[in-house]
């Protein structure tokens, strides 16, 4: 016997082996009727009419039958495939708008969908299990199939979450039917808000179905009512800041249904209640999405818990969504710096300056800095008379590791030990120290060749094609967009002021040559040449390890020492440099596995290094693994390996996670959490910025495709109109013959029995 699978069944149907033309067949058949009426109308006995009629048609019915046989009437049998009933459920971020109004609560449109489907009733879920062959896909960016089936929809509610960061509603059902051209599909179920926000539109998706012949039952869900509403998408910030760090808030703000309004977003401490930053906004019809950056200084160390919220609008209804809150933890912690250069040039000396006089201060509103420098060309009274200076670079592990952050000017490797670099190295990728290469003449890549800390150089080394020597001109510094939402590089309380300080800085008149990056390396700010305008790498950053690395090729920030009859320009550059590139160390905690994600709060798409480092009483591994569970409690594991061999610490960025809150986990092999951290991944702004249901092209789509529309309370209605659809034949099976079958022979000798016993109790024998 054939094993079928659950899509397919077999079709039969008769067929005679010796068909007879269709002409000898009547021909026979009325010489038959003839003939047999010709004999029970003249044949003699006493048989009533009624009898001799019943006994021609038993005589015709016998002769019908024996031509039947002649035949030769076979069952053909095919095995067949059943047609597929196509159910799309959108999933994109705009579907978790929680707006369909169940008893007294309102629940999301993802939830109304997901109760649309499962609330079937149980005859229906048998007859669409038994007709078709269910297919069940996700919609947002792209398509993606699913497991589901209608006899356990829990198991449907349990893979699907409102987390597609775009709504590319028609890129993504043209997909399905591009997939689905002849394959013999019934329909295509589509249940959605309509919200498209790039990519093919639904009306074109809507010619591809049609001219594919495959309809589209949209089920829509959703309001539709213009309803003014603000929201706080999300918010962007560094949780692990220093006293005296300029804390940047970044939002995104999302307006809903406005054709003109002004409102106001303001930062405020929540353990006081103080506005600590605000800023007016304007909106507009085509102004409905704007990202806003807030600032503020933290004036003590701790735990601080702080809000975002914005004004309320004219009838906006909605209000929870208005405020974002969370926390910053500011630490007060001495930064122990080691400074290296190899002359005492001035950039060595306004550096070393600032960073002494930081030391002495009793301020207590900046972390302070704790300096060590060496002077490799100075003469051994200068390490007696001078109270940071130190003979040689430090080569033991424990001292380097009570180090914060490494500063290399210009310097011979060649006189720092190579027990030394490697130790300094470890500290960085390890202990996540920072480390910065100040380099404003020839090329780093040539002089660090062959090096260890030329693993922490952010350019490729080797320098093929560089020369050493410097590059002079006349440059001035320009941050980049990344560049400016970095710490370093605000130099003002708002973004627009720090550049406008930027391009009033005395201009730079030597450079470093740059060469290859390497990857993942971020350009904070480039060198602008005033007469051609030609632009190259000036300050470089990059993840090492636990660390960070930066790179700048320039040794002429002592200009700013005297910018404006001040040097608050230079203090804030190098206190926030080098506070921002050894916050790293504020996550060490001593515990026996230390995990570090970083950022915490990114946007989809972005880069985030988990980085998980254990103590030297864990046993080495070649790779660890990470749990990651988001808020609705799905969870996922990732791989990270180890940075090194024989190392303890694990590496990987990650750039492929959908939008969502997610709390990182490792748990070692026990059960017990080791270490976890919490981090968020936002979706872009334009998803939430019209959370309308878009009917005229969900109907428009339903009406092109040939297909029916359906409002999400109406949609009861879909699943007893749907087309039948057709099967498809697969093969062919042997047939079964039954011209000589047991029971054609029961009937023959029957009617047989039947007309002699008539005929005798008519005594017509």
């Amino acid at each position: 016997m054939n094993e079928l699978s659950a899509d397919n069944h077999i079709d039969t149907m008769l067929q005679a082996t010796r068909p007879l033309p269709l002409w000898a067949a009547i021909v026979l058949l009325l010489l038959g009727l003839a003939f047999v009426g010709w004999i029970y109308s003249s044949e003699r006995g006493r048989a009533s009419r009624t009898k001799r009629v019943v006994l021609a048609t038993l005589r015709l019915s016998l002769l019908a039958l024996v031509v039947w046989m002649l035949g030769g009437w076979n069952w053909l049998r095919f095995t067949s495939e059943r047609p597929e009933l196509i159910v799309v459920l959108d999933h994109s971020t705009s579907m978790g708008t929680q707006d369909v109004e169940q008893g007294r609560e309102a629940i999301s449109r993802l939830d109304r969908g997901l109760d649309i489907l499962s609330g079937v009733s149980g005859r229906q879920r048998r007859e669409l299990s038994s007709q078709y062959q269910t297919r069940w896909i996700v919609a947002a960016e792209h398509s993606k199939p699913i497991t589901a089936s209608w006899t356990d929809p829990q198991g449907l509610r349990e893979q699907v979450a409102a987390d597609g960061a775009h709504s590319h509603l028609g890129d993504a059902l043209g997909e399905v039917i591009e997939r689905q051209v002849g394959t013999g599909t019934a329909a295509i179920v589509f249940l959605s808000d309509g919200i498209n926000t790039s990519g093919r539109s639904l009306a074109d998706a809507a010619q591809l179905a049609r001219h594919a012949a495959l309809p589209v039952f949209v089920v829509a869900i959703g309001r539709d009512v213009a309803r003014p509403d603000l929201r706080v998408a999300d918010v962007l910030v560094e949780r692990d800041v220093y006293l005296g760090d300029q804390v940047v808030v970044e939002l995104s703000v999302i307006a809903t249904d406005i054709q003109q309004a002004v409102t106001t977003l303001r930062l405020r401490d929540k353990g006081n209640g103080r506005v600590l930053d605000e800023s007016q906004v304007e909106w507009s019809a085509t102004r409905n999405q704007q990202s806003v950056r807030l600032s503020f200084v933290p004036q003590q160390p701790g735990i601080m818990s702080l809000m975002v919220e914005a004004s309320a609008l004219e009838d906006e209804s909605e209000l929870d969504n208005n405020v974002q809150s969370f926390e910053v933890n500011v630490q007060d912690k001495v930064i122990r710096a080691l400074l290296v250069f190899q002359t005492p040039s001035y950039e060595f000396r306004f550096l070393k300056n600032l960073l002494e006089r930081s030391t002495e201060q009793s301020d207590q509103q900046s972390a302070s800095f704790e300096l060590s420098s060496v002077l490799q060309e100075a003469d051994a009274s200068y390490v007696q008379q001078d109270a940071s200076a130190i003979r040689l670079v430090p080569s033991d592990q424990a001292t380097l590791d009570n180090y914060d952050v490494f500063i290399f000017g210009p310097c011979d490797p060649s006189l720092i030990s190579r027990s030394s670099q490697q130790a300094i190295y470890e500290a960085v990728t390890n202990d996540g120290a920072g480390c910065i290469f100040i380099q404003g003449q020839g090329a780093p890549a040539l002089e660090w060749a062959g090096w260890p800390l030329a693993g922490l150089l952010p350019v490729e080394g080797g320098g093929t094609g560089l020369n050493p020597s410097p590059q002079t001109g006349t440059y001035r510094w320009s941050p980049t967009s990344i560049g400016q939402g970095s710490l370093p590089l605000q130099l003002e309380e708002s973004p627009r002021q720090s550049l406008e300080l930027w391009d009033r800085l005395p201009p730079l008149h030597s450079i470093g040559q740059v060469g290859g990056l390497k990857p993942g390396v971020q350009v904070l700010a480039e060198a602008i040449e005033l007469s051609s305008g030609a632009a190259q790498p000036l300050l470089l950053s990059q993840f090492a390890g636990a660390g960070r690395a930066a790179l700048q090729a320039t040794d002429e920030t002592y200009l700013w020492a005297s910018f404006e009859g001040s040097d608050a320009v230079h203090q804030r550059y190098w206190g926030q440099m080098l506070r921002w590139l050894s916050r790293g160390k504020l996550r060490r905690d001593g515990t026996d596995a230390e995990l570090l994600v970083e950022p915490t709060q990114a946007r989809l798409g972005q880069p985030i290094r988990f980085q998980l480092t254990l103590s030297g009483e864990t046993q080495q591994a070649d790779s660890v693994e990470l749990v990651l569970e988001t808020t609705d409690r799905q969870q996922s594991t990732l791989k990270l390996n180890a940075i090194k061999p024989a190392s303890k610490v694990y590496r990987i960025i990650e750039a492929e996670l959908p939008p969502g809150n997610y709390r990182a986990t490792y748990l070692g092999s026990g059960i017990e959490p080791l270490a976890s951290e919490e981090f968020v991944v936002s979706a872009p702004p334009s998803e939430q910025a019209n959370l309308r249901v878009d009917l005229p092209a969900l109907k428009e789509l339903a009406a092109q495709s040939r297909g029916k529309f359906y409002l999400e309370r109406q949609a009861e209605q879909l699943f007893e109109e749907l087309p039948p659809g057709r099967t498809m034949r697969l093969g062919s099976l042997p047939p079964k013959p039954i011209w000589n079958h047991a029971w054609v022979a029961l009937l023959f000798v029957t009617i047989l029995a039947s007309e002699w016993w008539l005929r005798r109790t008519a005594r017509m024998l």
